[in-house]
């Protein structure tokens, strides 16, 4: 299957110069493109692509916003920042939102494939100027529930079913497994009972 792709950018070059560059490799297709940031989240919330490239700098929503309307509405696809702001607060604000990759618009093409393949496969990639500075933080965040797991975490916590759940939170019941698995990942826990045990004792709810 092929990894697929929503780039998210103002300026129509840069766009069309990265999907020549993707749709050139054998495991990427481009699935849309967004001139804005309110297009971006209406294109990722309808086609739930694998991978969203998002520009900082957008018209109407940046893409600090973009990012959190994505981490709540399509927490499975995974964000990658390709611009050309190389700041580290700008990097570490995206961190905090789920944020897989940080890239300059400096960065060679092979940088760039190679970044998408790991995040792609569950990892992470920010480039090499600012990735030293970032360790302590995804060291320090790595084990942290996001606010969306917390509230996923508390409605389990009170018997409800996904079904339930995503019906409360206006999502599907896919994303609502999709935050289990990680809560069982993040408390080294495999079954509901026990993730409730592990989150009281480490004061996550009460």
């Amino acid at each position: 299957m092929k990894i697929r792709v929503l780039l998210a950018d103002d300026h129509a070059i840069m766009r069309e110069g990265t999907k020549r560059l993707l749709e050139a490799e054998p495991d990427f297709v481009v699935v849309a493109e967004a001139a804005d940031g309110e297009e971006t989240v209406r294109l990722a919330q309808a086609l739930r692509p694998d991978i969203v490239v998002l520009d900082i700098s957008m018209p109407g929503l940046n893409g600090i916003q973009v990012g959190e309307i994505l981490r709540r509405t399509v927490p499975e696809t995974r964000i990658v920042i390709l611009t050309g702001y190389d700041n580290e607060q700008y990097a570490k604000a995206l961190l905090r939102l789920g944020v897989r990759g940080y890239l300059s618009k400096t960065s060679s093409s092979r940088e760039l494939t190679s970044a998408l393949r790991s995040v792609y496969a569950a990892g992470l990639y920010f480039q090499p100027t600012i990735a030293s500075i970032l360790n302590s933080s995804l060291a320090s965040q790595a084990d942290e529930p996001t606010p969306r797991e917390l509230e996923v975490l508390h409605l389990a916590a009170q018997g409800q079913r996904n079904r339930d759940i995503a019906r409360q939170l206006h999502t599907s019941e896919r994303t609502i497994q999709f935050h289990l698995a990680n809560l069982f990942g993040k408390l080294q826990v495999s079954s509901r009972t026990e993730m409730v045990f592990r989150a009281r004792q480490k004061g996550w709810i009460s």
